[in-house]
C-alpha cells in the first residue's frame, strides 16, 4: 500500500502532475496598482489605478488602455504598488 494520496493518475507526485500540483491561493490575487507616465520634459500625468496580478500586469494594461493618448511621445511608465490583495473572512 502506498502512502502517497494521487488523483488516480500514477504519477505518484515524482513529479505531480497537473491534477495532483496544489494550486497556491495568493497566485491569482489581484494588487492595486498606480500607473502614470513621465515625459521627457519632466511632466507627469495623472495617476490611473490598475488591479493586477503583477507590475508588468498593470504597465501592460495602462499602456494598452492609453497608447492612443500619448501617440509616439518618448515616456517612462511608473508603476507603484498601493495595497496588497487581502484575504477576506468568508
Amino acid at each position: 500500500m502506498s502512502n502517497y494520496n494521487d488523483n488516480g493518475c500514477g504519477c505518484e507526485k515524482n513529479p505531480p502532475c497537473l491534477g495532483c500540483v496544489e494550486e497556491d491561493s495568493s497566485a491569482n490575487r489581484l494588487h492595486l496598482y498606480a500607473v502614470w507616465t513621465i515625459a521627457s520634459d519632466t511632466s507627469e500625468t495623472e495617476k490611473t489605478y490598475i488591479m493586477a496580478l503583477h507590475e508588468e500586469g498593470a504597465a501592460c494594461l495602462y499602456h494598452k488602455s492609453r497608447a492612443r493618448d500619448h501617440g509616439n511621445i518618448l515616456c517612462e511608465v511608473v508603476v507603484s504598488k498601493v495595497a496588497d490583495a487581502e484575504v477576506c473572512d468568508e
